[in-house]
């Protein structure tokens, strides 16, 4: 159940978050096209998000999009110290989470992300509710 006494589904929750993830690595490939950053700075919010509420599915909506945007611009501000640098030189492929430098527009993309996310969490979380309450025959 979250906060507001719906249940939201988990496999659907994790499925949502594995196709963002998989859009996120196809972006990989197209990385040089205008606005690939921003989509895929979006889509790390999103997931973030998602996996908040995978894990933590009493959250609500709004909480589990204020938690994952907090921590995906959490990762944002942390680009402003050398820990990342010092991470990614040891395990490049860290680079996709942890980022290479602080972009003020990136903050703005995690904000959106987790409005879109949480747009989608109330989407997981109403259809959750609707299939709860059909009657099974």
């Amino acid at each position: 159940m979250t906060a507001h006494g719906r249940r939201r589904s988990r496999p659907r929750t994790l499925s949502a978050l594995a196709v963002v993830v998989g859009a996120g690595l196809a972006l990989q490939t197209v990385r040089h096209l205008a606005g690939s950053d921003v989509a895929g700075t979006v889509l790390f919010a999103v997931a973030a998000v998602l996996l908040v509420a995978a894990l933590l599915p009493r959250l609500g909506a709004a909480g589990a999009a204020t938690l994952g945007a907090g921590i995906a611009l959490a990762v944002e501000f942390a680009q402003l110290t050398p820990l990342p640098g010092l991470v990614v030189d040891r395990v490049p492929m860290t680079r996709l989470v942890l980022g290479s430098s602080f972009d003020v527009a990136d903050t703005l993309a995690l904000l959106a992300g987790g409005i879109v996310a949480w747009l989608l969490v109330r989407t997981l979380d109403g259809r959750s509710r609707r299939a709860s309450a059909a009657p099974s025959t």
